[in-house]
């Protein structure tokens, strides 16, 4: 039976079918039970006031709220087995484990590639496919664990953890869309290495924590060029990966970097890149300034997308959220 609940009445183990308040401004990516508090917390969060549940695949008993709504069933209830949360949550946290693991061995490897850059020494692509592709595969898995890590981040390390986080939240982002896992692991090391021209830049512009002159400006946007000349001077990167690193900056109306690319060349993945590159920036504490909440990000995205600069693919964002907030 499908009923209309309260979040205030909604609990762990009930099977949300969609929201409904507001309607048409979040939407979930599937249906599904609520396995830990912490949803219903990112939902309330998110201003969400109901939701549809579906009360035959709900593995709680919830007589207490059907009394409230005077719900009639039309037959006697069918035996309800308990959710095994212990068991949920012990696997989660060996997720959570593995994940840690995984981005603390992808900002090493963005290191040396720094490194590498830095110095004219070619890049070392073995490790990074190694690390992208078992970030996708934990992405395929559970989505929760890596989401939660990027959420934990180091203000100190915004240049090594942002490229990492940008290349989660495009394989996020990418599975999704239900693009192909082959697709998908190209996606990521193309994420993983589009900012790796950064290196280039000189610290003090880097880092200065004031609004950039005109100069220093044009200075920072030479990173891009960097990136893509370092990456097609690297073995065994393919065409999407440099694909994705290439048109990070581009915009909509033909006003972004390094090419001034119009809108009809942008490719799909060239949009979800930019999308998942500005929102990682928006999000992240630096050490010269706190990260925006995630709703004021998807506000200023939405305000991107209108003045033609990002596709309007932040409502996209809008329905994969509950995997980012957890």
């Amino acid at each position: 039976m499908l009923i209309e609940h309260d979040i205030t009445d909604v609990c762990v183990g009930m099977y949300v079918v969609e929201i409904t308040e507001p309607k048409d401004t979040f939407s979930l990516t599937k249906p599904g039970v609520l396995n830990n508090a912490r949803v219903i917390e990112a939902l309330k969060r998110k201003s969400v006031t109901k939701l549809l549940i579906d009360t035959s695949k709900t593995e709680v008993i919830i007589k207490e709220v059907e009394q409230k709504i005077n719900v009639l069933k039309p037959q006697p209830p069918r035996k309800v087995t308990p959710a095994r949360t212990d068991v949920k949550a012990n696997f989660f946290n060996q997720e959570l484990v593995k994940a840690r693991q995984v981005f603390n061995e992808s900002k090493n490897i963005q290191k040396q590639l720094f490194h590498n850059a830095q110095h004219g020494l070619p890049l070392e692509m073995d490790p990074v496919q190694k690390i992208t592709s078992e970030s996708t595969d934990l992405i395929f898995n559970n989505p929760n664990a890596l989401s939660c890590v990027i959420n934990i981040r180091n203000k100190d390390e915004y240049l090594l953890e942002h490229s990492v986080s940008v290349s989660v939240l495009m394989t996020m982002f990418s599975v999704y869309k239900k693009i192909d896992k082959d697709i998908v692991n190209q996606l990521a090391v193309g994420a993983f290495l589009h900012d790796v021209g950064k290196i280039m830049v000189p610290d003090r512009i880097l880092n200065k924590p004031d609004k950039l002159t005109d100069e220093e400006f044009h200075i920072m946007k030479t990173h891009a060029s960097y990136s893509i000349e370092i990456m097609k001077n690297t073995p065994g990167i393919s065409p999407l990966s440099l694909e994705v690193a290439t048109l990070h900056h581009e915009k909509l109306n033909g006003q972004g970097y390094p090419f001034g690319v119009p809108a009809e060349k942008i490719t799909l993945y060239g949009r979800m890149i930019s999308i998942c590159d500005i929102f990682d920036a928006l999000t992240s504490n630096r050490c010269y300034k706190q990260g925006y909440a995630q709703v004021k990000s998807f506000s200023i995205l939405r305000a991107l997308a209108e003045k033609n600069e990002l596709d309007n693919m932040p409502m996209y964002l809008s329905q994969f959220w509950p995997i980012l907030i957890v």
